[in-house]
């Protein structure tokens, strides 16, 4: 039987619970998606590919500009959004994919390219070294 310590075990502990409430989360995002006005959302190929220190994203979205293209970040939840209204048809050219990433990610540290119906992103992991000190009055 493995021993634990308190940290340890303080740790696995936030980590279950960080894992319930970004699956909370998800459902939630992805139930509103789901209902909104513009239901007719694509879900876009899809590849990540995790190194030590980040996660690399490639996502094909075909025929979109740039300025369309919505990228957030919530812990472990990478959602791109795409809204666009074609010119000459009338039609709207939705997008919509939510990443579950294994890690928490920091959102300073995301970048994105955009070329060729290609987005790229490349998110660093957070490390121990992110964690903040918290003040107790």
């Amino acid at each position: 039987m493995r021993r634990m310590n308190i940290k340890e075990e303080m740790k696995e502990l936030k980590d279950e619970i960080t894992n319930m409430v970004d699956e909370v989360v998800n459902t939630v995002d992805q139930t509103r998606h789901r209902h909104s006005k513009q239901s007719s959302y694509r879900r876009p190929k899809t590849e990540i590919i995790e190194e030590d220190d980040q996660y690399n994203i490639t996502v094909e979205l075909p025929g979109v500009n740039k300025e369309n293209i919505s990228l957030k970040v919530t812990g472990r939840t990478l959602s791109v959004t795409v809204d666009q209204e074609e010119q000459d048809t009338r039609q709207q050219r939705s997008y919509y994919r939510q990443i579950r990433l294994p890690a928490n990610v920091s959102a300073d540290e995301i970048t994105a390219s955009y070329s060729n119906g290609i987005l790229d992103i490349n998110a660093t992991k957070e490390t121990a070294d992110d964690a903040q000190e918290i003040q107790i009055s």
